[in-house]
C-alpha cells in the first residue's frame, strides 16, 4: 500500500514485545524529553529509524535516520521548550496482536518559546504509533528499539484560551499585536474582529 502505511517496519518475527517493555520504551522517551537530552532520545531509536512528527507535513516534520531524529530534537526541544513535563497514560497502551506494534498515549506540558521572545505554557495530549525491534544483542530484560514513530497530537495553549476572550479587546496605544497562529495556518473564526494581526508580518 502507498502513503503512510506503506513499508511494514512491524512484521510478525519470532521476537514479540511485551507491555511491560514498550512501558517502560514510553516512560525512557518522556525521561529524554523531560531532561532536554537529544542522545537519549535517539538512542532509543534504529540507526535508519523514522520519526513521523506530523505525517502530512513530510517536508518538514518527517525525519530518517538517528542524527535526523536527533537534530530534530535538539532544536525542538533545547531551542524552543523549557520546564517540561511528562506523564505516560499507561492504561491506555494497545499491543499488537499480530506486528511488532503498539498504541501509547501520553500527556505533556511545557513552556514553549514565542516567536517574538518569551515563553508561553502548553498542554498536549499525543497517542503514538511505534513499530518496534528486538533489543540490542537479543538481550531479554533490555528496551526494545523504536523502527519507527508515528505521532498524532493535540495541543492548547494560554495565549488560545485567552484570546477567545480577547476578541474585542482594543488595540490602544498604536501597539501592534503578536500575530494570529491561527490565521498564519489558514484560517481564524474571529475575522476582522480578532485582536492579533492577520497577514504577513514585514521583513
Amino acid at each position: 500500500t502507498a502513503g503512510h502505511c506503506g513499508r511494514d517496519y512491524g512484521r510478525a518475527t519470532a521476537w514479540r514485545p511485551s507491555r511491560a517493555g514498550a512501558l517502560a520504551l514510553v516512560d525512557a522517551y518522556g525521561a529524554a524529553w523531560q531532561a532536554q537530552n537529544p542522545a537519549a532520545i535517539g538512542a532509543l531509536f534504529t540507526e535508519d529509524a523514522v520519526y513521523s512528527e506530523r505525517p502530512f507535513a513530510s517536508d518538514r516534520a518527517i525525519f530518517t535516520g538517528r542524527p535526523q531524529i536527533q537534530q530534530y530534537w535538539t532544536d525542538q526541544i533545547i531551542g524552543k521548550q523549557q520546564k517540561i513535563c511528562f506523564a505516560q497514560c499507561k492504561e491506555d497502551l494497545l499491543m499488537d496482536d499480530i506486528t511488532n506494534r503498539c498504541l501509547a498515549k501520553w500527556e505533556a506540558s511545557f513552556e514553549a518559546r514565542r516567536k517574538g521572545g518569551g515563553f508561553k505554557p502548553v498542554n498536549i495530549v499525543q497517542v503514538a504509533l511505534l513499530w518496534l525491534t528486538q533489543p540490542p544483542n537479543c538481550s531479554a530484560d533490555g528496551l526494545p528499539k523504536i523502527a519507527r514513530l508515528e505521532e498524532y497530537w493535540h495541543s492548547e495553549s494560554v495565549d488560545q484560551w485567552t484570546k477567545s476572550h480577547e476578541v474585542d479587546k482594543p488595540r490602544g496605544n498604536g501597539a501592534t499585536p503578536s500575530q494570529c497562529w491561527d490565521f498564519l495556518r489558514g484560517f481564524c473564526r474571529y475575522g476582522e474582529r480578532c485582536y492579533y494581526t492577520h497577514g504577513v508580518a514585514a521583513t
